[in-house]
């Protein structure tokens, strides 16, 4: 089962970065207005992280914990398409609700999906790995850096508020980002937990898509177009690939059992 799942994200993660790289080039070589096209780029990569949320959720049964987590990821990436495919086809809203709904939707499913996916390890009755030395060190230095890339954008924008309709939006952004990195804590140690086995690969990859994020955030405001889309484009494809991977490790065990019964 490790190999058979393990081949099959290489594949996809391969795929990713080829896709990135592919996208930045692009924002390079491309005639008119790169920004113009970045954000047709971006409903490209939303719409894949949805989609590979979404198909991990359908995987799993109804009631299921993980099937929520992924649930909410699916429904982050979604209203941040939504409003991407509405700027793009240039009809969105310049009203409160046009400009501020999608975030808002966007983090608050984002954190209710980081705190489904955190608490997943205790939900299933067991324990995270480590001492309490190794624990300290994960939870703290996640903390530390989520109110490091998180804190005085927060303080910005709550300035803001009432100077521009934009403001609300703009803070759930914060805080969905703060708290999105604090919990990358429990999901890193979850993984930990489960490495050497198929069950690692979607926590990892996620574990790779939100450092990814923090990459985005510390070069959103000062690193070239193409270098900053390329990141964007890179943590969108790594959600995919993590809901894919998710779903490629309940198919395998599927597809044994199916191949048993039918030599039987």
């Amino acid at each position: 089962m490790q190999r058979k799942v393990g081949h099959y994200v290489i594949v996809l993660l391969l795929a990713a970065v080829l896709i990135a790289a592919a996208g930045a080039v692009l924002l390079f070589i491309a005639p008119g207005d790169p920004i113009a096209l970045a954000y047709k780029l971006n409903t490209a990569w939303k719409l894949a992280a949805s989609l590979g949320c979404f198909l991990a959720a359908a995987a799993f049964g109804r009631g299921d914990y993980l099937r929520y987590a992924w649930g909410a990821f699916g429904l982050s990436y979604a209203a941040l398409e939504v409003r991407d495919v509405l700027l793009v086809l240039d009809v969105l809203g310049t009203d409160f609700f046009s400009l501020n709904l999608s975030q808002i939707v966007c983090n608050t499913a984002g954190v209710v999906g980081f705190i489904l996916f955190a608490r997943a390890f205790r939900a299933g009755g067991l324990e995270l790995p480590g001492g309490l030395a190794l624990k300290a060190a994960v939870y703290v230095g996640a903390v530390a850096l989520a109110v490091a890339l998180s804190a005085v954008a927060l303080v910005d924008h709550v300035g803001r508020l009432g100077q521009g309709t934009d403001a609300v939006g703009a803070i759930a952004s914060d805080l969905g980002d703060l708290a999105g990195f604090a919990l990358i804590a429990p999901i890193f140690l979850t993984a930990l937990a489960l490495r050497g086995g198929a069950l690692a690969w979607p926590w990892f990859i996620l574990v790779a898509a939100q450092v990814t994020w923090i990459i985005y955030d510390v070069i959103a405001y000062t690193a070239p177009l193409p270098l900053k889309e390329v990141t964007r484009c890179l943590a969108c494809l790594l959600t995919g690939v993590a809901g894919l991977a998710q779903r490629r490790v309940l198919a395998v065990p599927a597809e044994h059992s199916r191949a048993a019964r039918s030599k039987a």
